[in-house]
């Protein structure tokens, strides 16, 4: 999984022509606090855990309906009022020259 991590991020960066800061992480991988913490060391950034991540397919839903109907003006201001942060992973230099040292 190593190295297929950093490909698939910077492909998306290329793609969406942005570079992430952050990733918010949800649904079963955001369980383990581990493989949160691993995610951050491997691409050094900050991982995200979505408060009530069982929801977010609902709350997505209900967040477009909003801004399509003019309750909000925008995703992003919808998100700002729906979204709450459980935990955030911050990259750890040390964890990282483990994983480098140890991946196949």
């Amino acid at each position: 999984m190593y190295l297929s991590f950093p490909a698939e991020y910077e492909a998306c960066e290329k793609e969406l022509g942005a570079t992430m800061t952050e990733i918010r992480s949800l649904g079963g991988g955001a369980k383990s606090e581990a493989w949160c913490q691993i995610k951050a060391d491997i691409l050094e950034i900050p991982v995200k855990v979505i408060k009530n991540s069982g929801s977010t397919p609902g709350m997505g839903c209900a967040i477009l309906a909003g801004v399509a109907n003019g309750i909000w003006s925008s995703v992003e201001e919808a998100a700002d009022k729906f979204v709450e942060i459980k935990k955030t992973y911050y990259p750890n230099s040390e964890n990282r020259k483990v994983i480098i040292c140890v991946k196949p």
